[in-house]
């Protein structure tokens, strides 16, 4: 027989106690909620392996995003290979996704993006090359997730395929469609600031 029943019995409580108050606050979000500042509305693109992709198929998914175009000279080629780190740090992060819109419909084919994406090894369930119709892929880059993309002016060029001006930050989207974060792609942290992001937009559900 125990000897002082009572002090087990205020441990047992003590320590579901404990236990009841690290799920509680892991299962809240970590910090001020993440602010709204675009929505995307519905679209339908097309992705680097010629299938249709609309925003149906990314809804409830959490993504990454960022514009691109494969003539660049060498920014959307940095982008890129940061995306391609952040895929492969995410990569056993379930339903996260990464969407890299071209700013260059009229040249960057299905079939272009398929090469592209292979020089990441882009992992085609994951992460999308979209193109399509220009005026929705400026509706959604710029109206909807606040991308700055512009044409180049051609006295402004420094070679023959500089031929936009555009963010290089990546735009983080809940599973709502929501815009909720951006992160500049030159701060030594964004990836972690993203991964970080991530997961607390994850607590919210």
């Amino acid at each position: 027989m125990l000897k002082h029943p009572e002090k087990l019995a205020w441990l047992v409580l003590g320590g579901v106690f404990v236990l009841i108050s690290v799920m509680f606050f892991k299962s809240r979000p970590q910090g001020p909620p993440l602010p709204v500042f675009g929505q995307v509305t519905p679209f339908h693109l097309t992705n680097q392996n010629g299938v249709a992709v609309s925003s149906i198929d990314l809804a409830n998914q959490i993504w990454v995003s960022d514009v691109i175009f494969t003539r660049c000279p060498l920014q959307c080629l940095l982008l890129s290979k940061k995306m391609k780190l952040l895929q492969d740090k995410l990569a056993g992060e379930s339903g996260v996704k990464f969407v890299s819109l071209t700013t260059d419909p009229g040249y960057d084919s299905p079939k272009i993006f398929n090469e592209y994406a292979k020089r990441f090894q882009a992992d085609s369930n994951r992460w999308l090359f979209l193109t399509g119709p220009l005026a929705d892929l400026r509706r959604l880059q710029i109206s909807e997730l606040k991308f700055v993309v512009k044409d180049n002016p051609a006295d402004l060029q420094t070679s023959a395929n500089d031929l936009f001006v555009h963010s290089t930050n990546f735009i983080l989207v809940d599973g709502k469609g929501r815009a909720r974060a951006t992160f500049d792609t030159e701060e030594a942290d964004f990836q972690e600031r993203i991964v970080n992001a991530i997961r607390q937009l994850k607590r919210e559900k």
